[in-house]
C-alpha cells in the first residue's frame, strides 16, 4: 500500500464515517442518497453492514460477515465497489481486485458528499479506515512465517517455535493522529493444496473528544491512509513484497 503493488493481497477495503446528525434520522435519506450517486452506483439492495473479522479462537482464523447495523447498499455494476447507507453513517467498501486509492478515496469522499447533501448532518463522530489483507504462498504447505510476515506472536525460546494455527490482536495508541491502529494477524485455511496462508487485518480508528467539523473529511481520511500505509510496510518483508509484485501464471 505505500508502494505500486500489481498484485496487493487486498481482498477488502473499509472506510466508514458516522455522524453527528441534526434531525431525526428516517428511511427517505437512502432514497435521496441513491439520486446522487445511482449514475455510477445503479445496483441496490437491502443488507446489514459487511464487517470482515478475524475469528482468534479459532484453530484457523477464516474471514467471516458479521451482520452491523441495518441499511441500503448502492454498488458498481461489477458489484466491486459498495456503498453503504444506515442511520447516521456511511461506509465504502472495495472488494479485490483493489484498484489503488487513487481509485479508492474519491469514491469515499463523494460518498460522503452525497450523504451531508441529502442528510445535512452537523458533524463527524466517528471515522474507520480498514484494509484487510489475505497473503498466499503457493507451492508451500509450511513457511518460516517471519520471511513473509513480522505481526507475529512471540512465545519463550524453550517452547517450540513451530505454530500449527495462530491468531493475535493488539490495538496501539496513535496520539499524533487523534486515534488507534488495530493490528489483526494469524494463519487462515489456505484454498489450494500446498499453499501456505496469512491474513493481516488493519483498521485504524479516530480517537476524538469533540465531534469533528465536516470540512475535516478528506484530511482525516489522508491521516488514516498514512498510519494504515505505514503499519501495512513495516509488517511485511521484501519476500512478500515480491509476491505482491509477481505476475500471476
Amino acid at each position: 500500500m505505500a508502494r505500486a503493488y500489481s498484485h496487493p493481497p487486498i481482498i477488502q477495503a473499509l472506510c466508514e464515517y458516522s455522524f453527528e446528525p441534526t434531525q431525526t434520522w428516517d428511511w427517505t435519506i437512502p432514497g435521496l442518497f441513491y439520486n446522487e450517486i445511482k449514475n455510477d452506483f445503479p445496483k441496490k439492495r437491502e443488507q446489514n453492514i459487511l464487517q470482515v473479522e478475524l475469528q482468534a479462537g479459532s484453530q484457523i482464523m477464516p474471514p467471516s460477515v458479521k451482520g452491523g447495523i441495518a441499511g441500503v447498499q448502492f454498488l458498481t455494476d461489477d458489484e466491486k465497489t459498495i456503498i453503504q447507507v444506515g442511520p447516521d453513517l456511511v461506509a465504502t467498501h472495495r472488494l479485490r481486485p483493489y484498484t489503488g486509492w487513487e481509485n479508492f478515496k474519491p469514491a469515499i469522499l463523494r460518498a460522503v458528499a452525497a450523504y451531508t447533501k441529502v442528510a445535512s448532518p452537523s458533524a463527524i463522530r466517528r471515522l474507520g479506515l480498514r484494509y484487510v489483507n489475505r497473503i498466499e504462498i503457493h507451492g508451500k504447505s509450511e513457511v518460516r512465517i517471519e520471511d513473509y510476515l513480522l505481526a507475529v506472536p512471540k512465545v519463550p525460546d524453550e517452547i517450540p517455535q513451530i505454530f500449527g494455527s495462530w491468531a493475535q490482536r493488539v490495538e496501539i495508541p496513535l496520539l499524533d493522529a487523534a486515534g488507534a491502529l488495530i493490528l489483526q494477524s494469524g494463519s487462515v485455511r489456505a484454498d489450494e493444496e500446498k499453499t501456505a496462508a496469512f491474513m493481516l487485518d488493519l483498521d485504524f480508528v479516530t480517537r476524538i473528544q469533540q465531534p469533528l467539523p465536516l470540512d475535516e473529511a478528506e484530511r482525516r481520511l489522508e491521516i488514516a491512509h498514512t498510519e494504515v500505509e505505514r503499519a501495512f510496510e513495516a509488517c511485511v518483508t521484501d519476500e512478500a513484497r515480491k509476491l505482491f509484485s509477481k505476475a500471476k501464471s
